[in-house]
């Protein structure tokens, strides 16, 4: 359960992005210290042309490749207080409250939580980091690029949408209904989200997904034995058929201006076949 522990806590911490903003003059913001405990917000800030502004990231960041050449300072939920404190961050970008914020606030270090839930709010949270670098204006780029791509994309939806079940826990049947990131993923790639019939993050019943027999099935990582040896597994189409297909989980589940290319890759697999 270790792997769906990391990946739902990336899509579903459920908590308010903080709004950020910066007092440092202009000519001070290229000089702004940034650590990023999430791979998401490390993303952005590289997108945004911010690479030499980060000082440390986790140890699950690894896009663009710079960044692996940057201090490592553990990861979201156990990260290294001495070192990020010897790092001297301006700021501290974290993905939710919790003990590790508590902490870091309690050393004196100023820390932000971005955790988007929706691609409205990744918009927002590329605005708000820019802020903090100076890089307003490439924000507005990288948000008009997303919505470019995005409504591209769409307009090459098939009128007949397939219906698709994104299995997020190797051992069981998790996945993410109505009102989820896993569902707006989905629907943005010109699927239907079978497991739309509930809201929020739960476990099927294995009757229950045969019932809905989902055209696709989409994993990050390959279902256990103890999944696909069920009778009800085996009797599903998309596993007669070949469809039960695997995703790159860090491009479907990061809320980075990455999912953008995530989301374009599951429509080349429900819409083109590929």
């Amino acid at each position: 359960m270790k792997k769906f522990s990391g990946i739902i806590l990336v899509f579903m911490i459920a908590l308010s992005i903080v709004g950020c903003s910066t007092n440092q003059p202009k000519d001070e913001v290229s000089e702004v210290k940034i650590v990023s405990i999430a791979p998401s917000n490390t993303e952005i800030v590289a997108a945004l042309g911010g690479l030499d502004n980060l000082v440390g990231v986790t140890d699950f960041c690894n896009y663009p490749a710079e960044v692996l050449d940057i201090e490592k300072v553990g990861d979201s939920w156990n990260p290294n207080y001495e070192k990020i404190v010897a790092l001297a961050p301006d700021y501290v970008l974290l993905m939710s409250y919790g003990e590790p914020y508590d902490r870091l606030v309690d050393m004196g270090l100023e820390v932000i939580v971005i955790d988007p839930q929706s691609i409205d709010e990744i918009y927002t949270s590329i605005e708000d980091i820019a802020a903090l670098i100076g890089k307003e204006d490439k924000a507005q780029q990288v948000i008009s690029e997303m919505k470019s791509d995005l409504s591209a994309l769409e307009a090459e939806f098939a009128e007949e949408k397939p219906t698709v079940f994104m299995l997020i826990d190797s051992g069981s049947f998790w996945t993410g209904g109505n009102n989820t990131f896993a569902n707006e993923v989905i629907r943005r790639s010109g699927g239907i989200n079978a497991a739309a019939i509930e809201d929020g993050w739960y476990e099927i019943s294995q009757e229950k997904l045969l019932e809905l027999n989902p055209q696709y099935i989409l994993y990050s990582w390959p279902p256990d034995e103890e999944i696909t040896s069920l009778p009800a597994w085996q009797n599903l189409t998309a596993v007669k058929e070949g469809r039960v297909i695997q995703i790159d989980g860090d491009l479907t589940s990061r809320p980075s201006n990455r999912i953008v290319e995530g989301i374009q890759s599951i429509f080349n697999i429900i819409q083109k076949g590929e």
